[in-house]
């Protein structure tokens, strides 16, 4: 037997020694008589031999002196190549070894007699007889044959950092495995993907994501297949959070009888009124909605079909039915009132379905679907809900006032919004000079410069205290003036506002009204984000219905917001009764890859959309006629449900006149934006440049770059002169030269190409001959208010008005508050290492490094989750065109889809918390610059900057705090206060009556 003092693996279990006992030592080896193995030496398998000759080829390195990084240096190969190799011979004579014990077992002979035959302990004789043991003996070498079955079964599986803790093995584990299956033919790959989220600063960062796939897999072919990365095991998830998992099922297909269809051609209006709305017979087992009034569902239905839209309970079912099925739909249109599954079994419905499995839950703004129940008889079934979004996710969601609403508005309201957005940056600039750690502060100085010319482009203005976002549901004992609005007082009045914003005559006033009998039963008095209106004011808020659509409600006592009726023009306006398409007509949209172009007419909703936003905005702001608006409206109530109706949008231009009024207020019909509002974000391309300037050293001194200017704070650039190719070849069809952008076909290894911009169509086997490639200086892309900022003024985008003038103000005094925060990073010395606080604070610091090592170790799952979450929202963006326009829903709704995607890849991130000892430490110097930007990354930021303010710091800094007693003496309330420095009630209470803050000159 080989003992641990020969060799040993630390990280193989105990029963590692097992698999190096010999199979058979002859008497050359030094045993007696003729050997104490059953063959010869050098009898037996082949392979067996090679890997026993290998065995104890790297144990006389050993035990000459050699450690294994010795050994695996000698042998020209990194230490866990060794290990896996060692690993490879390992198993072939554990195997040679079962299989000669247990033929000789079949045989009749003992465990004595077995192993007397062998020369191998009763013990490990018996080892092999254990299939417990014989698993869990050569973890390795399990584990790489664990991830080959994925990599089959799967093509491709995430290896990166993190995995490890996902399978319960340490990293060296893992990496021993990867060598085990280089040595089996795969290989390990590293892909650069573009993080869903946005970083403080606006930026999408990109993360790196290993993979591992069969050797030879082109590189091009996993990134053409990203989305189906697969992380080990990830085919399952997690109802509580990783306690326990569940298989993924296919949804519940209920029953067509349980369901009365209520069509809008019956029974008066019928269903066109709760258009969307399913209504849920109370008590029924398999569609209970758990503690939650509301939910936005799908239903399965049988025949591979679905119900969609908002679940409330009701009494008013009819007798021998589950479920009221609301449609806009008419009978003889039957076909149509169910949607069709999809064919992916993971996404059956388009829309991800959450996790979440706790119908009981006493939290609110769990996410759950899959739900599960006990059932009567004692057993756990799956209920027929699937939850899209339940009661108490919507709270959540965006309350700024975008510019598209805003600059409609009065002036004033505008101004005054807006000089609330710059008094909170403000704020925050004057916290963070307060920080006392140099290293924190330069990277919260860096990230608010960041985030201010992010909001300089995007011209966001604060919310009007109270504004939320609610989804709605149809109550119709409302009048058509009146709202059911738990949480908004009673007898106050709102304004519901719904995006794109065409004008304020698509603006809805109306009174709370919280006594509704019919909606306390429906939405209850404790929702916090639901709401109740009369079917009439879904039709004034652009076209709204009630499957999940949402609204910002936003209180109007003062009379600020400017409402206005509807008018006639917009009255009974129709598009998917005026413009719907024949069948010989192409389908509206830009057909997929691999459909036929000549079947679709190359509509894009999100590009056309945006375009007459753009021109309905232009047109408000220059003042144009109303009954050229309503022109612009109208197209765009068509163009924002063509895809989706297919209707004839072409035709709708041409009737509503879009070219005419494009020339009149755009300056051409192929022209842009034409005013500061709707060009702000616009795209413009500009040469590739990077931040930092080469300086040569003056009197012999080394050069240096410099990041940005000392004195002003302006960034600096450089252009990087990169060249690119474009390619260009003659379209066979139309004989026009088009762009395009070479690809490749993963299955068929074939290159083709693809066209740009509208044109999708796929070039196959072209003739590289014909493909015309120039060469050009590369450029990046860029916004015109940020070139506009970057050349010093923002008004160079005004035409001229009011309230363009009061935006470009806004932008150039955020610019110019991002500067001088750069100004005050570049010179602000980063903390200095001290080696002695170092020796002093040793074990603080190695607490430190373990806490980062396991908030680290989650970053595969992260990276998966962003993979799977740009994949949701891009099918949440098809799904209702209107997020295009609202910046903020979008921005939440990106982080929605990541956080479900986390909770279904298992990726749980733990922050990096601070003891006060190990702050201490940091304070001292005892970690680098570059560690502590390493936690800072990895930990709560408001710990950080609690840590890092002065001691009488009490979570309000004493410029907010000075603020606040000025706008209370100004008369504002508490609440309001609070509201518009973004803090909570109590913790305005606790900073104002804190002998810290106390200022005797402001009185009581």
């Amino acid at each position: 037997m080989i003992t641990d003092n020969d060799w040993y693996f630390p990280e193989y279990d105990d029963n590692m020694t097992d698999s190096l006992s010999h199979y058979g030592v002859s008497v050359v080896d030094g045993a007696p008589g003729r050997g104490s193995g059953r063959y010869p030496r050098g009898s037996g398998d082949e392979a067996y031999q090679r890997a026993k000759n290998f065995q104890d080829h790297v144990r006389e390195l050993q035990r000459s002196g050699l450690k294994l990084k010795d050994i695996a240096s000698q042998m020209d190969m990194s230490i866990e190549k060794l290990k896996a190799k060692m690993s490879i011979a390992s198993s072939d004579m554990y195997r040679a070894n079962t299989m000669a014990a247990r033929k000789l077992k079949e045989k009749g002979w003992s465990t004595a007699a077995i192993s007397r035959k062998l020369g191998i302990p009763a013990s490990t004789i018996n080892g092999y007889f254990s299939e417990e043991k014989n698993a869990r003996r050569d973890q390795a070498m399990t584990t790489a044959e664990m991830l080959k079955k994925e990599i089959d079964e799967n093509k491709y599986i995430s290896i990166g950092k993190g995995v490890e803790v996902n399978l319960g093995i340490s990293e060296t584990r893992k990496k021993v495995a990867m060598e085990i299956l280089r040595e089996m033919g795969y290989e390990s790959y590293n892909l650069k993907v573009r993080q869903q989220g946005k970083n403080r600063n606006g930026q999408r960062q990109s993360t790196t994501v290993q993979v591992m796939a069969k050797s030879g897999t082109d590189l091009a072919e996993i990134y053409n297949n990203i989305a189906n990365i697969k992380i080990p095991g990830e085919d399952l998830y997690t109802p509580d959070h990783g306690d326990t998992w569940r298989k993924i099922e296919p949804p519940i297909q209920i029953p067509e009888s349980r369901i009365f269809i209520k069509y809008t051609d019956e029974n008066g209006r019928g269903g066109v009124d709760k258009d969307g709305v399913i209504e849920l017979r109370r008590g029924v087992e398999d569609l209970d909605l758990g503690k939650a009034q509301y939910a936005q569902v799908r239903i399965g239905v049988e025949g591979n079909r679905y119900m969609k839209g908002m679940a409330v309970y009701s009494d008013d079912i009819p007798d021998g039915y589950d479920i009221v099925y609301n449609t806009n739909k008419t009978r003889d249109q039957y076909e149509k009132v169910f949607k069709q599954m999809k064919d992916d079994p993971t996404n059956p419905f388009g829309a991800e379905i959450r996790t979440d499995d706790d119908p009981n839950s006493e939290k609110r703004n769990l996410i759950r679907a899959q739900r599960h129940y006990i059932g009567a008889d004692g057993e756990e079934h799956q209920s027929a809900l699937n939850i899209v979004n339940e009661e108490g996710n919507w709270e959540s969601w965006g309350r700024t006032l975008s510019s598209q609403f805003l600059s409609k508005q009065r002036p004033f309201l505008a101004q005054r919004q807006l000089d609330v957005t710059y008094d909170r940056k403000l704020d925050d600039f004057n916290e963070i000079m307060e920080l006392t750690n140099p290293t924190v502060k330069r990277q919260m100085l860096y990230e608010f410069a960041e985030s201010c010319d992010s909001a300089a482009v995007h011209l966001k203005a604060a919310a009007i205290p109270g504004s939320a976002s609610h989804v709605i549901l149809p109550v119709a004992s409302l009048a058509p003036n009146e709202v059911f609005a738990p949480g908004y007082e009673d007898g106050s009045t709102v304004v519901l506002v719904r995006y794109p914003f065409g004008g304020n005559f698509e603006a809805a006033e109306l009174k709370v009204n919280n006594h509704n009998p019919e909606a306390r039963a429906m939405i209850g008095l404790d929702s916090p984000d639901a709401i109740g209106i009369h079917h009439d004011v879904a039709a004034k808020l652009s076209g709204a219905d009630f499957d999940g659509d949402t609204v910002t409600v936003i209180p109007n006592d003062s009379g600020d917001i400017v409402t206005e009726a509807t008018p006639k023009a917009l009255q009974g306006y129709e598009p998917k009764v005026l413009y719907r398409k024949t069948k010989d007509m192409p389908k509206t949209g830009i057909a997929p890859e691999g459909k036929d172009p000549a079947d679709y007419d190359g509509f894009d909703t999100q590009k056309e959309m945006g375009q007459i936003s753009n021109l309905i905005t232009d047109m408000q702001i220059m003042k144009a006629p109303p009954e050229e608006i309503y022109r612009a409206v109208r197209h765009s109530m068509t163009v924002i449900d063509a895809e989706k109706h297919n209707l004839d949008w072409k035709t709708s231009y041409e009737e509503n006149g879009i070219a005419e009024l494009k020339r009149k207020y755009q300056g051409g019909v192929r022209a842009g934006a034409s005013t500061l509002i709707s060009m702000a974000k616009g795209r413009k391309d500009i040469l590739e440049r990077k931040n930092g300037v080469w300086v040569k050293g003056e009197n012999g001194e080394k050069g240096h770059v410099e990041y940005v200017d000392k004195d002003t704070g302006e960034k600096k650039y450089q252009l990087t002169g990169r060249m690119i190719e474009k390619y260009k070849l003659r379209d066979p069809d139309t004989g026009k030269m088009v762009e395009v952008k070479p690809k490749f076909d993963p299955a068929t290894r074939e290159k083709y190409y693809v066209g740009i911009g509208r044109n999708k169509k796929r070039y196959s086997n072209i003739d590289e001959s014909q493909i015309v490639v120039t060469k050009k200086q590369a450029t990046q892309r860029s916004t015109k208010m940020q070139i506009a900022l970057d050349e010093g003024d923002a008004h160079k985008l005004s035409s001229g008005t009011v309230i363009e003038d009061i935006y470009a103000n806004h932008a150039n005094r955020l610019r110019a508050l991002a500067n001088r925060a750069r100004k005050e990073w570049i010179n602000t010395p980063e903390l200095e290492y001290n080696p002695s606080a170092r020796k002093i604070y040793y074990n603080e610091y190695k607490s430190l490094d373990t806490k980062l090592k396991i908030a680290k170790s989650n970053r595969p799952y992260e990276a998966k989750a962003n993979i799977l979450a740009r994949s949701l929202f891009n099918m949440k963006l098809a799904a209702d065109p209107r997020l295009e326009f609202d910046e903020d829903k979008k921005r939440k709704e990106r982080s929605r889809c990541l956080e479900y995607a986390r909770k279904a890849v298992g990726a749980k991130k733990i922050p990096v918390t601070f003891t006060d000892r190990e702050w201490a430490a940091i304070q001292s110097g005892a970690i680098t610059s570059s560690f502590l930007k390493e936690l800072m990354r990895n930990c709560d930021k408001d710990e950080l900057k609690r840590r890092s303010m002065p001691k009488q710091w009490n979570s309000m800094s004493s410029a907010k705090v000075s603020r606040a007693r000025q706008m209370l003496k100004n008369g504002s309330t508490i609440l309001e206060t609070a509201q518009a420095l973004g803090v909570s009630k109590s913790t305005l209470d606790k900073a104002l009556y804190s002998d810290d803050y106390s200022d005797e000159s402001l009185g009581d």
